[in-house]
């Protein structure tokens, strides 16, 4: 079943060129080269810095932040520990996750 209305940058997103300005063409994720090993390791623990910064960060200007600020934070602590999963780093995401506490969606924006 099609949807009645697709928004406008959706269409413009089919019809746009398959390549970047540079004329390189966009590779599907199925014809993308999987990273070594290395680069995994590499990508995991900087995935896992990231959060830690994240949530250091959350708690550290918990009272300077307006619920925008805080809400955008805790979006980015909640990627980036997806992040960190997916890379294999799910065992040490869960430890630095332990003791925070998202503030909820209680937030008016």
């Amino acid at each position: 079943m099609k949807p009645e209305f697709e928004p406008a940058y959706a269409q413009a997103w089919m019809l746009a060129p398959k390549t970047d300005p540079g004329g390189v063409p966009h590779m599907r994720s199925s014809e993308t080269p999987s990273p070594g090993r290395g680069a995994t390791k590499e990508a995991r623990q900087t995935f896992l810095r990231r959060l830690a910064r994240l949530i250091r960060m959350r708690r550290d200007y918990r009272e300077d932040l307006n619920p925008l600020g805080i809400r955008l934070l805790e979006r980015a602590i909640e990627s980036t520990f997806q992040d960190a999963v997916d890379f294999g780093g799910a065992r040490e995401a869960r430890a630095l996750m332990v003791g925070y506490v998202p503030a909820g969606d209680n937030h008016e924006v």
